[in-house]
């Protein structure tokens, strides 16, 4: 996966480059171009937990309920995300190299 952040800090967009097998989870709603072989899909899921419960967290966070899933079936394909307001984007990586974005005023 490789992740470029374009149009920095007005109006931010995030374009990821996904090898075969990856997948990438957004908030219902960022996507705004993808690939024309991206298999997307709805999940109420991030990772191991989730579910319903981590749903209604987001809710409650003001987040959507559902996460928009995007797998790639080959290299190459790319997914480009952005926020709902205009803003900043940050990249932040985990020790299981699992990259998160988020808009740069709720850090």
């Amino acid at each position: 996966m490789n992740i470029e952040l374009l149009h920095q800090p007005d109006s931010a967009i995030a374009r990821v480059s996904l090898n075969a097998g990856e997948e990438l989870l957004a908030q219902a709603g960022a996507m705004i171009a993808m690939s024309d072989t991206i298999n997307a899909s709805t999940t109420l899921r991030r990772g191991k937990g989730g579910g319903l419960m981590g749903g209604i967290k987001r809710m409650v966070a003001g987040e959507s309920l559902f996460l928009s899933a995007f797998r790639s079936p080959k290299d190459g394909n790319e997914v480009w995300l952005a926020p709902k307001l205009i803003g900043d984007l940050l990249i932040y990586l985990s020790l299981a190299e699992d990259p998160r974005f988020q808009r740069r005023d709720e850090c």
